[in-house]
C-alpha cells in the first residue's frame, strides 16, 4: 500500500472493492441517499443553507467515529497510526495533500514566470528547491509571516499579486538574512561592501543593509 490506486495489483483493487460493496450493504440508506444526490445535484451547487447541513451532518459523523475509536474517512478501527485515520486512509490522505499542495505550487510558479529561480547567477528549476520570496519583505503584505503551503494559498486567493517572485531555497535564504545574494555580487564583482550597500539591485536588500550596517557602526 502506499501508492496510488492505479498502480495498486489486483488483490489489493479487490479487497478495496470487496471493503466498499461491505460499506454500501451495512448502509443501504446512507449510500441511496448519496448517490441521489450526487445525481440530482453536485455539492458544488449546494446553496448556503444545505452546505451547513451538510457540514453538521459530516461533523457529527466525524465526532461520533472518534468518540467509538473509527476512523472518520472509512469508519473502520482505528489502529494507532493517527489519531483521526486507520493506517490506509492516513497514507492516501498524505498522498491526496502532497498531491493538491505540489499541483498549487506550481500554478503559483506559472503565474510568476514558471518554475525557475529569478536570480540571475542562479540556474535553478527543479520545484523542490524553489520557493516564493517577498521583494519588499512579507510585513508589507501580511501581518504574521506566511510560507509555503499557506503562501501559495493566499497569492492564488488574492489574484497573485506583484510583489513576489520565484527563489530557490539558497538565493532567498542568503537575500534574507544577510540583505544580498553571493549571486548577484559575483556578477556585478563589486570590490568593497560599502558600494554594495549604496547600490541599488534586485537582489540586494537596501533597507537590510542599512538598518546592519547602522547597527554595526
Amino acid at each position: 500500500m502506499g501508492k496510488p490506486y492505479s498502480t495498486w495489483t489486483e488483490a489489493q483493487k479487490e479487497s478495496h472493492r470487496a471493503c466498499v460493496r461491505r460499506w454500501r450493504a451495512e448502509n443501504p440508506e446512507k449510500f441511496a441517499f448519496s448517490q441521489q444526490s450526487r445525481e440530482q445535484r453536485p455539492y458544488s451547487k449546494f446553496s448556503g443553507e444545505e452546505k451547513a447541513r451538510h457540514l453538521g451532518a459530516t461533523k457529527r459523523w466525524r465526532a461520533k467515529m472518534l468518540a467509538t475509536g473509527c476512523c472518520t474517512a472509512c469508519g473502520k478501527p482505528r489502529d494507532g497510526a493517527s489519531a483521526k485515520w486507520c493506517a490506509n486512509c492516513l497514507i492516501h490522505t498524505n498522498e491526496r495533500n502532497r498531491a493538491q499542495n505540489r499541483a498549487l505550487k506550481l500554478e503559483v510558479f506559472a503565474a510568476y514566470g514558471g518554475a525557475q529561480c529569478a536570480c540571475p547567477g542562479c540556474s535553478e528549476k527543479r520545484d523542490e528547491f524553489l520557493t516564493m520570496d517577498h521583494i519588499e519583505g512579507w510585513r508589507k503584505h501580511h501581518e504574521k509571516r506566511l510560507g509555503g503551503v499557506a503562501l501559495y494559498r493566499w497569492l492564488k486567493q488574492n489574484g497573485f499579486p506583484e510583489g513576489f517572485r520565484v527563489l530557490c531555497m539558497n538565493c532567498n535564504f542568503a537575500l534574507g538574512h544577510f540583505g544580498y545574494c553571493p549571486h548577484e555580487l559575483e556578477r556585478r564583482a563589486t570590490p568593497d561592501v560599502e558600494s554594495r550597500r549604496t547600490e541599488s539591485a534586485p537582489l540586494l536588500n537596501t533597507q537590510f543593509l542599512e538598518r546592519r550596517f547602522a547597527y554595526v557602526n
